[in-house]
């Protein structure tokens, strides 16, 4: 089964607009709070994410119906590589990887 839609062309423009945020060297996604415990009240904290704006939003489209794909199927890059349909002869530097 697949999505129940796909994506739009401006959802996708609305995706790809958050991925060259994701690559700035040294970018932080998440700050981590320290967590805490109360003694008195028996209460422990643990420590968790505080996601940046931008992953919080990456989160919330990609978790939406024409992103969510439940009929996936693990690819086999071996044998898809020895599949002369799959991958052309003339991609040897491709073969050569999966060897």
């Amino acid at each position: 089964m697949g999505a129940e839609r796909e994506p739009t062309p401006e959802e996708i423009e609305e995706l790809l607009a958050l991925l060259p945020g994701f690559e700035e060297p040294g970018r932080s996604f998440a700050e981590w709070s320290k967590g805490s415990v109360d003694w008195e009240r028996k209460i422990a904290t643990l420590p968790y994410p505080g996601y940046a704006d931008d992953v919080n939003r990456f989160y919330r489209l990609i978790h939406t119906p024409q992103w969510l794909f439940y009929g996936y199927q693990e690819l086999k890059p071996k044998a898809l590589a020895e599949d002369p349909e799959t991958v052309p002869k003339r991609c040897k530097r491709c073969q050569e990887k999966l060897s």
